[in-house]
């Protein structure tokens, strides 16, 4: 039952992972190059690569963010800010850097919330609770997790995912199961 959660969490996570194609990657990077003097579109672009190249190429991932992140910062833009620093927290966090992924992700949450936008957050809600997940702080990733869920949108159905991750290593396999159906309902 054990193995069955946790290949069943693994292939729903990769999921998300595999959606990537270098044709996207190809087209967001014409994108840049042809979207001179717009801050907006170029901000967008940067983004969405960061959110591409989180898994795959990290350190990429977190160039993009940086640069989206200025870009955000120089326009004025809360939710460009938002997105940048949730993806490069999750890249950062792939790279083993988990102080500066929680900085980043607290900071897209203090912005998210100082403005009202609090569903533009759930990436760094997302990257917190897998931050304390790897840290075997298992009520914080229930807790972030369990915010994800609520703030709802396409990252409460991976909550559930989450949420079944963490039951699975402590143990609880009825949770676990439970909130694995949860997500495949």
């Amino acid at each position: 039952m054990k193995t069955f959660i946790t290949i069943s969490c693994f292939v729903l996570s990769w999921r998300i992972g595999c959606s990537q194609s270098h044709s996207i990657t190809d087209s967001l990077k014409r994108e840049l190059r042809l979207a001179n003097n717009e801050d907006t579109i170029r901000m967008n672009t940067l983004i969405r690569l960061a959110n591409l190249y989180r898994t795959f190429n990290s350190d990429s991932a977190v160039h993009y963010a940086e640069k989206a992140f200025a870009l955000a910062t120089k326009i004025n833009s809360q939710k460009g800010q938002i997105n940048a620093l949730g993806f490069q927290s999750f890249a950062l966090a792939n790279i083993g850097d988990l102080p500066k992924s929680l900085e980043s992700a607290l900071m897209s949450l203090q912005i998210a919330t100082n403005n009202h936008l609090e569903k533009e957050a759930s990436a760094a809600v997302t990257s917190i609770g897998n931050i304390y997940l790897q840290l075997e702080d298992y009520p914080k990733a229930l807790f972030y997790y369990r915010l994800q869920k609520a703030i709802g949108g396409p990252g409460g159905v991976y909550a559930k995912t989450h949420i079944a991750s963490v039951y699975l290593k402590m143990n609880n396999l009825d949770s676990a199961s439970y909130y694995l159906n949860q997500s495949l309902n």
